[in-house]
């Protein structure tokens, strides 16, 4: 096995959420998110508190996604409401 392959295998640890520096748009191919859109598009809908449960596999791109949503929702867009979207990673509070 090359030393290379071998540096890239253990470059990460997969239990670990990757940050915002490891974060690669892919907006230019797919466009914005299509979970924040319709995050935003149901938000916009709604007088009520509203709730959506957010899962997936280790590594599937959950975290990316909801930082990329946080953006989408901070941003001041003039006429549109303002959010304050608060992240709580679960797993610091439950014993997996």
């Amino acid at each position: 096995m090359s030393n290379r392959l071998k540096q890239i295998y253990n470059a990460c640890d997969p239990y670990e959420p990757a940050s915002s520096e490891h974060y690669c748009s892919c907006a230019e191919a797919r466009g914005e998110s299509v979970l924040a859109q319709e995050f935003l598009r149901r938000l916009r809908l709604t007088d009520q508190h509203i709730s959506f449960l957010f899962s997936g596999h280790i590594g599937c791109g959950k975290s990316s996604e909801l930082e990329q949503l946080r953006r989408v929702l901070t941003k001041n867009i003039p006429y549109h409401p303002r959010y304050f979207p608060i992240l709580i990673d679960v797993s610091d509070y439950l014993d997996d």
